[in-house]
């Protein structure tokens, strides 16, 4: 897991988060916690072949997806995603959901979210 804690921001490079293809392994993810930022970071979440262990992007605290581009691909058993806790916010993020087969990719929030609809793509 890659963790982002803090002030720290993730600026504007490139991640991908690798689903898994073993039973026994765990996806790519990463955590923005505390103020960090995913800025204009470009971040991309695989999803699995096996029935866990999609590629993922959690924000908890008061972190923000800021201007960050996530795109969430779905592979035949679990689609990449990215989650909201906390008090976390989507701020400018721009959100691509790429769903096929079983499940397909997602953004979410836990409690209560209102994403702009012209930066959540489905």
């Amino acid at each position: 897991m890659v963790s982002f804690i803090d002030s720290s921001s993730a600026d504007s490079a490139t991640f991908l988060n690798e689903g898994a293809t073993d039973p026994s392994s765990d996806g790519g993810s990463m955590l923005f916690a505390g103020d960090s930022s995913a800025a204009n970071g470009i971040f991309t979440n695989e999803g699995a072949t096996t029935a866990r262990g999609a590629g993922l992007v959690q924000f908890r605290q008061n972190a923000t997806a800021d201007h960050g581009i996530f795109t969430n691909d779905a592979l035949p058993a679990e689609g990449g995603a990215v989650q909201f806790l906390d008090s976390s916010t989507a701020a400018e993020g721009t959100f691509t959901n790429n769903g096929t087969f079983r499940e397909g990719g997602a953004a979410a929030r836990r409690n209560s979210l209102t994403l702009p609809r012209r930066a959540m793509r489905l």
